[in-house]
């Protein structure tokens, strides 16, 4: 194999890293559903998924309820800087907190 070839299949097996992190989740408005990204695409990224996740779970324990009996934020995740869901550090698995589904009856 020569050096060109090496480098083509290197590019194709590349994982790459994430410029950065951000908690995407669906707060209740009005009885109206609205998506948010926090930190908003305004503000820098998250450095660390480790710290995208403790941000996610600490927003998913203190989500209160609106005036309607809903909770404030459902469907927290964290996701990269392209908008990719990026898997809970500690299980290596997908993480969805407060899932709008569990509202359901």
């Amino acid at each position: 194999m020569n050096q060109l070839e090496t480098v083509k299949l290197a590019a194709k097996s590349w994982i790459r890293k994430p410029k950065g992190f951000r908690i995407r989740c669906s707060q209740f408005v009005d009885g109206a559903r609205v998506e948010q990204l926090m930190p908003d695409e305004t503000q820098p990224l998250l450095d660390s998924d480790v710290l995208g996740w403790r941000l996610a779970i600490k927003l998913s324990e203190a989500r209160g309820k609106t005036e309607d009996g809903l909770p404030r934020y459902t469907d927290i995740t964290l996701v990269d800087d392209r908008g990719k869901a990026v898997d809970y550090y500690a299980t290596g698995k997908p993480c969805l907190l407060n899932s709008s589904s569990d509202l359901v009856a």
